[in-house]
Parts: structure tokens; C-alpha cells; sequence
């Protein structure tokens, strides 16, 4: 028995509560996680086809849900009760503090600054409610930033309160539901705006600290180093990142120098955070010293700089590169497991999955009736169904009505078999356009 646990038959399960461990072995159900916070009736639905008993770590779970165990008070005399700090109350919405044994787990994996207590945030919004809002961050963000590489390009001194602004509102809606910002990074990719790189790895980093617990300061860091990491290519031969074939050794060599390029005109500004000064210059690092510019390893490696590593090479496999097509999601982050330990931050990677989905928001899959469909959202705990939008008929030809499904729900076939995810797909499969579907439901 797992100590600081409780163990509660799942028709008690509420929503907020940490399942530590279940009746029967992980690997013989379809959960993904080993550990997980019920965030949805629809968690409690899945368990409960599954299990009867769970293990509950009060320690972990959000206060109040046990409020109706009848013998709360016996667990709390014995020790066990919960140990959170105060709730906060900002224009983020209500969140809390984790436990001291959350935050010091987390620290030992170095998966959060050691001076910041992670946070536990409610259950998100609908994708349905924060779809618009979404949206108009995307653009504008874009848009705000387009202005500041222009700066830049022009020797001017970066002003990074307009782009301030842009962020909070990122971390805004990251919190309230990140499955939105990334479903629409995906579709405005396709418009080839000028700097979806950048907005998509800001996005990616936002998902990845709303899910290991980043308060709102901290993820503001995390969204600016996001949307700043690649500003020093402006002043790189544009020729060179658009090549095609392998660089050469010299020609490497110059497109190096975009992170210091970046860190010195942002450090001209006086105004950049430590933590977004060193995430940009230790995104290209790597654990095994074979990154550059310093060829750092290892702990020399801030948690800012390992977490923009995955990010940004998970933006980049799934992104058209002038030297490579885009590869599958899933695909992508099979790379990143393949490259934990050496290139990669182990936890970090695992993590990084579980914030975003084996299958992402945004991501194209192909289903076992032979329909393509987008992924709306994934499902926190079976990985591997979640909500879709289908775009094609058993052809894979355009439908003109696309349909939402939740692989959760187990929809059904025309033979009457459960339809379920057979492979993902690259963007642009079968010649498909996001831009011509909107946000259905």
C-alpha cells in the first residue's frame, strides 16, 4: 500500500481526487498513466468500467474532494490528511497550491525550479467554450510578434511590453483550456504565418507547465521564451535556413550564432528574465554535451532550457522544414522517448506526453473504419480515444459535414465494430487543408 493513501470503492470517486493505484495491475487496463488526477466525470465513468476499488493520495488531490467520505475526520487524525497551502483567486481563475510532497517530488525529477511551488489547476474548460478566445490570441500574438522580429530586423531596441501582453493572455487561455490554442497552432500553421514556430512552441511549453504545475508567473516565462527562442535567425542568411540539402560545417557554424544573436538583442532591452535569457540560450543543449553553443550536459542544463529542447524539436518534426517533411505526431514523440537520457531530459519527456496526448489537438489520425479525423482534444486518462472531428469518408475523400466523435463513448462502426485510431498522419495527408474545416462539434 502506497503510505498516504486511501483506499475508497470507485462509486465514491470524485472529481479532483489523485488515483495512485488501482485494483488490478496498470498495464492490464487501458490506462495510460500510472497516477492520475480525475478531471472529468467522464475519468470516473472510465474507472469504474474497469475497477471497483482504487487507491486514493489525499496528498496529491485537490481540497474538497473528500469532503464526502464519511470518515474524513478518522483519515486526518490518522495522519493522512490533506496539507495544502491557501487558494488563490486571480484573473487565472482559481487554482491551488500543491503539497509540499508534490512539490518536492517534482524537484528531485527536476521537473520545476526549486524556488516554485507547483500548482494544481481545476478541471479546463470545454474546447467548445475557449475556441474563440483561442483563436484571437493565436492571431494576435502573431501579430505581435511579427512587429517585434521587425523591430529587431531593423536595429531597433526590442519592446517587449506589447509582447508581455500578447503572453498573459496565452497563459490566460492555457490554463482555461491548452487543447484550444494548440487545435487552432495547428490550422494557422497551415496559413504559413510568419512566425508558427515560435507561437507553436510557446504553446507546446504552456501545455507542458500548466501540466507539471507552473504558476501563472512562471508559465508568463515560459511563453515568452517560447515565442522569443528562434528571434536571433532574423539575423541569419535567410538562404541558409532554407536550404535544402545538409549544411556544411561553416555553414552550421552561422546558423549557430541565432541563440546568441537573440540573447544579446533581447539582453540590449534590459528587460528579459533570467529564466527566458537562459532558456533561449540552452534550447539547442543537449544532455549528453553534444548541443550547442556551450556544448553543456547534464544538470548544467536549466529546467527552462531542457523543457524548450522538447518543445521546440517536437514543434519542428511535426512542421514543414525546408530540408524534411513533417512527420506524425506520434511519431514524432516516439523520437523524443528513442532520444530520452542522451539529447533529453527523461521525466521531462514523459511528461511531455502525458500533457499533450499521444495524439494531440490538431494532430490528423486515421480510423479503423477508414475515415480521417483531426483530434479536438485528447482524453487525460485513455490516451488513445480521444474527442475527433471527422474530415473524409471511408475513401478518404472530403465530407462536407464533418462530425465530431469521442473515441471515449466507443461509436461504432457500420460493421459494428468499436471505431478506434489505427496510425496518425502527417499534416497535409491525402491532400487535406485544415484551413477549410472550422471548429465543429
Amino acid at each position: 500500500m502506497i503510505s498516504n493513501a486511501v483506499q475508497i470503492s470507485v462509486n465514491q470517486l470524485r472529481v479532483g481526487m489523485f488515483v495512485a493505484k488501482l485494483d488490478r495491475a496498470w498495464q492490464e487496463t487501458t490506462f495510460m498513466l500510472q497516477g492520475f488526477h480525475v478531471a472529468s466525470e467522464s475519468d470516473i465513468r472510465a474507472l469504474k468500467d474497469q475497477c471497483g476499488t482504487v487507491v486514493i493520495d489525499p496528498t496529491h488531490s485537490a481540497p474538497g474532494s473528500f469532503e464526502h467520505l464519511p470518515d474524513l475526520e478518522v483519515v486526518e487524525k490518522r495522519g493522512i490528511g490533506l496539507e495544502w497551502l491557501k487558494r488563490l483567486k486571480s484573473r487565472f481563475g482559481a487554482f491551488t497550491e500543491a503539497s509540499e510532497k508534490v512539490a518536492k517530488d517534482r524537484e528531485e525529477l527536476g521537473l520545476i525550479p526549486r524556488d516554485v511551488v507547483p500548482m494544481i489547476y481545476g478541471e479546463m474548460k470545454p474546447i467548445d467554450a475557449e475556441i474563440k478566445r483561442a483563436e484571437d490570441v493565436y492571431q494576435s500574438t502573431d501579430q505581435t510578434l511579427e512587429l517585434v522580429a521587425k523591430q529587431f530586423a531593423d536595429g531597433e531596441t526590442v519592446n517587449l511590453q506589447s509582447l508581455g501582453g500578447a503572453v498573459e493572455n496565452m497563459v490566460e487561455s492555457a490554463i482555461a483550456n491548452p487543447d484550444a490554442l494548440m487545435w487552432v497552432a495547428r490550422i494557422r500553421a497551415e496559413d504559413a504565418a510568419t512566425y508558427a514556430h515560435s507561437v507553436k512552441v510557446a504553446i507546446y511549453l504552456l501545455q507542458l507547465g500548466r501540466h507539471l504545475g507552473f504558476p501563472p508567473e512562471q508559465m508568463g516565462n515560459l511563453g515568452m521564451l517560447g515565442l522569443l527562442l528562434d528571434l536571433g535567425k532574423i539575423k541569419v542568411d535567410r538562404d541558409l535556413l532554407l536550404k535544402k540539402g545538409k549544411l556544411t560545417p561553416a555553414e552550421f557554424v552561422l546558423v549557430k550564432r541565432h541563440v546568441e544573436l537573440g540573447v544579446q538583442a533581447l539582453e540590449d532591452t534590459g528587460d528579459v528574465h533570467v529564466d527566458v535569457r537562459d532558456g533561449i540560450l540552452q534550447h539547442h543543449e543537449r544532455l549528453d554535451g553534444s548541443g550547442y553553443p556551450a556544448g553543456l550536459a547534464g544538470a548544467a542544463i536549466g529546467i527552462y532550457g531542457r523543457m524548450a529542447a522538447v518543445a521546440d524539436s517536437f514543434a519542428a518534426l511535426t512542421s514543414v522544414r525546408p530540408y524534411a517533411a513533417p512527420i506524425p505526431a506520434y511519431d514524432a514523440l516516439k523520437i523524443l522517448y528513442g532520444q530520452a537520457g542522451t539529447h533529453y531530459h527523461a521525466p521531462l519527456v514523459e511528461q511531455f506526453v502525458q500533457a499533450i496526448g499521444v495524439f494531440p489537438a490538431g494532430s490528423l489520425v486515421e480510423l479503423t473504419s477508414g475515415e480521417v479525423a483531426t483530434v479536438l482534444a485528447h482524453n487525460r486518462v485513455r490516451r488513445l480515444e480521444p474527442r475527433v472531428l471527422v474530415l473524409t469518408d471511408i475513401d478518404k475523400k472530403p465530407i462536407h459535414e464533418p462530425r465530431a466523435l469521442d473515441l471515449l463513448l466507443q461509436p461504432k462502426a457500420a460493421d459494428g465494430s468499436d471505431i478506434k485510431i489505427v496510425k496518425g498522419l502527417p499534416s497535409g495527408a491525402y491532400g487535406l487543408d485544415l484551413r477549410e474545416f472550422y471548429f465543429a462539434s
